[in-house]
């Protein structure tokens, strides 16, 4: 998304979330306003802290649906921004016997509850 869309709105973020260089350098310029927070978005944007914030979209559904105020924050039709992987770190000095094995077989079964449809019951029973 081009961040000429955002010119002259008011911004929510999480404190620290990088977005991307061109929406850093229209912060700097001062062609977007952005409150950075460690905190709820939903609650700040409900209160009008902001107009527009940028967070995980199933979090943010999670949220509404919770607080019964579906309807009254919409996403945007495509990211802000790239969807990026998240990863489990096992430190190399815990106090697990076999981290390889336990890393793959979380690989498998993550791959097998997407590709099986559980993750999207999940998300239908938690969101809708």
């Amino acid at each position: 998304m081009s961040p000429e869309l955002l010119y002259g709105k008011s911004f929510g973020k999480n404190r620290g979330l990088a977005i991307s260089d061109e929406f850093d350098q229209a912060v700097k310029e001062g062609k977007i306003s952005v409150v950075e927070i460690s905190s709820n978005l939903v609650d700040l944007a409900m209160s009008n802290r902001f107009e527009l914030f940028v967070d995980n979209l199933l979090l943010t559904q999670y949220q509404l649906k919770k607080k019964k105020l579906i309807g009254q924050i919409i996403p945007l039709p495509q990211p802000v921004t790239k969807a990026r992987g998240a990863y489990l770190i096992i430190s190399k000095a815990a106090a697990i016997k076999d981290k390889e094995i336990i890393v793959k077989r979380m690989t498998k079964i993550l791959r097998e509850i997407h590709s099986d449809g559980t993750i999207q019951k999940i998300q239908d029973k938690y969101l809708k």
